[in-house]
């Protein structure tokens, strides 16, 4: 099935402003919207879309700058099995960075400060 129009970083006519704000992550992601080869859906408030890229946390580091462009844009980002081949992406963004679960995203140093124990050291004896 062809594509209707082509992608751009604008998005598309049926995305709502919080649409478009997941859109452009994914665009900033993979480098601009001619690197992403699949037509975006509409999740609930998000978007979802799958793709072929490998996510990994260094080399490309696709993971991690995954992770890190959701916490600083407060946008909740869900990534799944699709298939032997691809993965789905859903995006939601979030309008606050305190409150109930379901509303809020926290920010990148916000969740370390959680997740990191007092006795941690950044590498140990690596």
């Amino acid at each position: 099935m062809a594509r209707p129009g082509r992608l751009t970083e604008e998005g598309r006519p049926w995305m709502t402003d919080d649409q478009k704000k997941c859109w452009r992550l994914l665009c900033d992601l993979f480098g601009g919207s001619h690197h992403i080869f699949t037509e975006p859906k509409p999740c609930a408030e998000g978007i979802e879309l799958c793709v072929t890229d490998t996510m990994t946390t260094t080399d490309s580091s696709n993971l991690t700058r995954f992770v890190l462009l959701c916490h600083d844009r407060g946008i909740r980002g869900w990534i799944s099995a699709a298939s032997s081949h691809y993965i789905r992406m859903q995006l939601w963004a979030r309008k606050t960075r305190q409150g109930r679960l379901s509303e809020k995203h926290p920010t990148m140093e916000t969740s370390i400060s959680l997740f990191r124990r007092p006795d941690d050291d950044d590498m140990g004896d690596v």
